[in-house]
């Protein structure tokens, strides 16, 4: 019986945005109740993962933002987030450079503001991320005066960025949860599909992924299932 399952949500159990089961919901109830640990593990923030699973929000652990937050019952059990200075370095950049900064903080997404960054608390709660959105400039400067603060891209698409701290990750956050419970590796079973799975891939043995895996995943090792949710279900 495996202690701790962790699972990426998008790419991983959520494909194609097909809606899950309410078998698979069940499933994660009756792993709490037994003993063992359920994580969701993804870049998308905690406010956002806790409603898309709010069936089970009291039962399951919450690796958000990359790995920047642990939640578990709305009980804070890691963090890593942005240094203060780096948050109004890098938005007061974005915003004198004609970009939209958005600090994502653990219940909402705020907007930063120009006069903000002159006041000394800036925002009073932890930042997590921050999302620069493009519109439709190129966004290289921004990127290359992070790589001067103790932030990392940990997203880029087409219309816009998300930096984190430079040392949060999904494998340091899982590695702390695998500490806190007192884990080992051999009962932990660990799903993923993206590059930003794979540190926490590497914690065990026990990894599997999807066929649309990226091949960086591919390279670590592992097993290829068809259906995680379907995998995850039939778990005893």
């Amino acid at each position: 019986m495996y202690r701790l399952i962790v699972s990426d949500y998008d790419g991983t159990l959520n494909i194609n945005e097909k809606p899950l089961s309410n078998q698979f919901f069940i499933k994660l109830n009756n792993l709490s109740n037994r003993g063992s640990i359920f994580a969701l593990a993804s870049g998308r923030p905690y406010n956002q993962l806790k409603k898309l699973f709010f069936k089970v929000s009291n039962s399951i652990v919450f690796v958000a933002d990359d790995g920047a937050q642990v939640m578990y019952k709305n009980c804070l059990l890691y963090k890593k987030t942005l240094q203060m200075n780096d948050a109004k370095a890098l938005c007061g950049f974005a915003i004198e450079n004609g970009f939209t900064a958005i600090c994502a903080l653990r219940e909402e997404n705020r907007s930063v503001k120009k006069e903000q960054l002159s006041l000394p608390f800036f925002l009073s709660a932890d930042i997590f991320k921050i999302i620069i959105i493009k519109d439709g400039k190129n966004a290289q400067a921004i990127k290359e005066f992070a790589s001067e603060l103790n932030v990392r891209v940990c997203y880029e698409d087409e219309t816009y960025l998300e930096f984190c701290h430079k040392d949060a990750n999904k494998g340091e956050a899982v590695k702390k949860l695998m500490e806190k419970f007192n884990i080992s590796q051999m009962q932990t079973v660990i799903f993923g599909d993206g590059i930003n799975d794979i540190l926490m891939l590497k914690l065990t043995k026990n990894r599997f992924f999807p066929p649309n895996a990226h091949k960086e995943v591919f390279d670590v090792g592992g097993t290829v299932i068809n259906d995680v949710e379907k995998y995850i279900i039939g778990l005893n």
